[in-house]
């Protein structure tokens, strides 16, 4: 075999390694997915949630109350974000709507807040459960410590 030869040889072989290298991932993630199995192989970039039935990517508010933005999540600061669980931490906001909604004032908490249930919808993922909880000790307007909100439930209803 002529140095020649072995070089053509050696250069199809890295040709090929490469080839299924960038083939398998795809492969693997078609599978997991088309099993049901999905949240392992799911990348971070590839999940959003919803805000008001509009689909975002780490976003930084989270309205609670679409038709008139009375309760919200802002300044959300993620500190992970993968497909199992997303976590970070901002602050609630709750129009008291005292003495009406349009004179109300802003109550505000510090809180903590998560994303969980990972989801395909059409051909996306989604967290679709956000739970908020208060820090500190306070509690929401309501007197509780602890929300948890469904946001896709009004979609998904839609739609079904």
């Amino acid at each position: 075999m002529t140095i020649k030869t072995k070089a053509i040889i050696g250069v199809s072989a890295i040709m090929m390694f490469i080839a299924i290298a960038a083939v398998l991932p795809n492969q693997l993630i078609n599978k997991a997915v088309n099993n049901g199995n999905f949240r392992e192989a799911v990348i971070s970039d590839e999940v959003s949630t919803f805000d008001c039935e509009i689909p975002v990517h780490k976003p930084n508010y989270i309205s609670l109350t679409c038709a008139d933005g009375g309760i919200a999540v802002k300044e959300i600061r993620w500190q992970s974000w993968n497909p199992k669980e997303a976590i970070g931490t901002g602050v609630y906001m709750e129009n008291d709507c005292l003495p009406d909604c349009a004179s109300g004032k802003f109550q505000q908490t510090a809180v903590e807040i998560s994303l969980r249930s990972l989801i395909q919808y059409k051909s996306d993922f989604y967290l679709k459960d956000l739970v908020i909880n208060t820090t500190n000790g306070n509690t929401f307007p309501s007197g509780t410590t602890s929300i948890k909100v469904d946001l896709m439930e009004y979609l998904l209803s839609v739609e079904s």
